[in-house]
């Protein structure tokens, strides 16, 4: 791909029960796991001025993230999530109003400015309040570049509309099982993918697996058995969306998309949070 991925939405910390504390956000995640992959993706989000953010500066830097696009806020905290787990299927509590709610237009805007951008990834959990929405829609008028939609339907932070103008300007979306029959009811993916005009269409299917609808071609499979016992799927879909973006980018087969997209989902779901080299 020529130019930078844009990765615009959530820093968060995934506040387990055993007291750990996990740098992570569906955003984040995808952005540091391109960076993992050789791409030089730019994240565009906001976190408080207090020591959370400070912890994300520096976590960022480690890997040599850039920081360019990270807004500090003066008044919200740094995001934080309460993950419980329903056996390794993670549960979150997500409290209103924190920085990642207020990114500022004209930051944002000056952020991408006249930079090549090859595309923007986004989801709905990082649109939730009007700041941010309105930030995101501001960097769109900027680039012409496809975006990959990846659906989050977290508690109530979603509407109809706001899912239904996505889906009419995204190039590539990604689901989970749950989200697909929520907005599709049982409708196959590949008749999705062809309505909206999708050049690919991602339905992750937990341990079943996982989908993918490619212009004339549909490919399903199960992950594979791996050394380990299972600690939580917080991560894995966002691991498995970014392989298949470097799939993509890289010329593979469907099959060869699909099948590295699953064993890296499954490599991450047996660890804790959701980075692969940690």
């Amino acid at each position: 791909m020529a130019g930078r991925p844009v990765i615009f939405g959530e820093i968060l910390f995934d506040c387990f029960p055993d007291g750990s504390r996990v740098f992570s956000g569906a955003p984040l995640n995808v952005c540091r796991n391109l960076k993992y992959l050789g791409y030089e993706p730019l994240m565009i989000s906001r976190i408080g001025r207090d020591a959370l953010g400070d912890t994300v500066l520096e976590e960022m830097r480690k890997i040599d993230l850039d920081t360019a696009g990270v807004q500090v806020d003066e008044t919200h905290a740094t995001g934080q999530v309460i993950v419980t787990l329903d056996g390794n299927e993670p549960q979150f509590d997500i409290a209103l109003g924190q920085a990642w709610d207020f990114i500022a237009t004209d930051e944002a805007r000056e952020t991408v400015s006249g930079l090549d951008i090859s595309f923007v990834y986004t989801g709905t959990l990082a649109l939730r309040q009007e700041t941010s929405m309105r930030s995101f829609y501001g960097v769109l008028e900027l680039i012409d570049a496809p975006l990959f939609f990846d659906v989050n339907l977290r508690q109530a932070w979603w509407s109809k509309e706001l899912v239904d103008d996505l889906l009419g300007r995204a190039t590539w979306l990604k689901c989970n099982a749950d989200e697909y029959e929520a907005l599709f009811g049982d409708a196959e993916p590949p008749i999705i993918r062809e309505k909206y005009e999708l050049d690919v269409l991602i339905q992750t299917r937990g341990g079943d697996g996982a989908a993918i609808a490619f212009p004339g071609a549909f490919v399903q499979g199960k992950p594979p058995e791996l050394a380990g016992a299972l600690q939580d799927t917080v991560g894995a879909g966002d691991a498995f969306a970014s392989m298949v973006i470097s799939g993509l980018d890289r010329g593979q087969s469907p099959e060869a998309i699909l099948e590295a997209a699953l064993r890296k989902g499954a490599e991450v779901a047996r660890i804790r949070g959701a980075d692969w080299k940690a």
